[in-house]
């Protein structure tokens, strides 16, 4: 059989690793999982899955060994043995296939390893020791949330600055370069200092900064099941904050950056690159952590 004509058995396995059915609370729903670092994980009904794979095939023999092409998806839906979970996590050591694990690896584990990293390294530190009065507390963020990605921090980060463009843009090279969009979201929220106080006047005044990035800890998944329940799934995301006041709180580590950061343009430029972002993502890796705080 041509390697194009796959048996149900073969479709299944394949489909069943990004796709499954999602039975929580009493009701079903499907699950497509994302396949690269820019898509998304989507909640769908039975119509829409169908609309969406109906033209996949299966090749079998009939009596008179004939080989003969069936529709994949409408024999899934009603095969007993389906791959059938009750949960949806995004966790890098979960392999419970009663789940649905919508994690994926740091975008920059992917790009080609570097070499000879220093010279490029040494001007992506150079940068942060010259945007930040204490980069290495940064760059320890960074490091713990990749080597430790299952844990949240005790405390939020806070970036103090008169320009927010300053404030971000190590952060969203993190973001998008090294860890990627579609886990970015995940493990971390990027908030103003206005949005963090709207959260803080919703929980109980008693309660601590913790309290907020427990808030924080879901997030609504997109796209809609078959009878419009909304889904959660449970999320490990740490918290960094901009602001341009400057102030003390045990929740929060508290960054200030400096009047002196190099030419921005030119580091922009310089950090959008997959060979900044392996080097970083490295560095990173590497870093000799104390215990987690």
């Amino acid at each position: 059989m041509p390697a194009y004509q796959k048996t149900y058995a073969e479709m299944k396995r394949n489909f069943e690793e990004n796709i499954a059915c999602l039975k929580r609370g009493g009701t079903t729903a499907f699950v497509r999982a994302p396949i690269m670092s820019t898509t998304e994980t989507v909640i769908m009904g039975q119509s829409q899955l169908i609309q969406h794979y109906n033209a996949l095939n299966y090749y079998e023999e009939n009596d008179e060994k004939v080989l003969v092409k069936y529709n994949f998806i409408q024999r899934w839906l009603h095969d007993p043995a389906r791959r059938t979970v009750c949960n949806v996590v995004c966790e890098p050591d979960n392999t419970d296939r009663t789940v649905m694990n919508i994690w994926m690896p740091f975008r920059a584990s992917r790009f080609d390893a570097v070499v000879q990293p220093e010279q490029i390294l040494n001007k992506i530190l150079g940068f942060a020791s010259s945007a930040y009065d204490n980069a290495d507390e940064l760059l320890r963020f960074f490091a713990y949330t990749v080597q430790y990605p299952n844990t949240k921090l005790p405390y939020i980060l806070a970036i103090v600055g008169d320009d927010w463009y300053t404030s971000s843009i190590l952060v969203h090279f993190f973001g998008q370069m090294v860890v990627g969009p579609y886990l970015y979201k995940r493990l971390y929220k990027f908030e103003s200092k206005e949005r963090i106080g709207q959260k803080l006047l919703s929980v109980d005044s008693a309660q601590n900064a913790m309290a907020v990035k427990e808030i924080w800890g879901e997030y609504m998944t997109p796209g809609h099941s078959s009878n419009d329940t909304t889904w959660f799934i449970q999320n490990k995301a740490n918290i960094i904050m901009t602001t341009d006041e400057t102030f003390e709180d045990e929740n929060f580590r508290v960054i200030q950056c400096t009047k002196n950061a190099l030419n921005l343009t030119q580091i922009e430029s310089y950090l959008n690159s997959t060979i900044a972002a392996r080097c970083f993502y490295d560095y990173l890796m590497l870093m000799n952590l104390p215990t987690l705080p």
